[in-house]
């Protein structure tokens, strides 16, 4: 249910705290080698609020970039 989210590069992501929780979501982690961006869940982690709300985030202003986090099985390559 984690959404990485990239701000423009001189934007702080824990300055959008309020932006990204009126769109329902909370932060999770701020990378330190990337701090104009991070990891947002949602505010009752509800992975389907998480991934049908994608559009408030990509609304906030300065956002550049949301992503959601997708793990699959393993698999081998061949």
């Amino acid at each position: 249910g984690n959404v990485f989210v990239r701000f423009a590069d001189a934007e702080d992501a824990k300055a959008h705290a309020r932006e990204i929780a009126r769109a329902g979501y909370k932060i999770v982690d701020v990378p330190f080698y990337a701090p104009n961006s991070a990891w947002v869940c949602d505010v009752n982690h509800d992975v389907a609020a998480s991934l049908i709300h994608l559009s408030d985030l990509a609304n906030i202003p300065a956002v550049e970039n949301v992503e959601p986090e997708f793990i699959s099985e393993r698999g081998l390559r061949v």
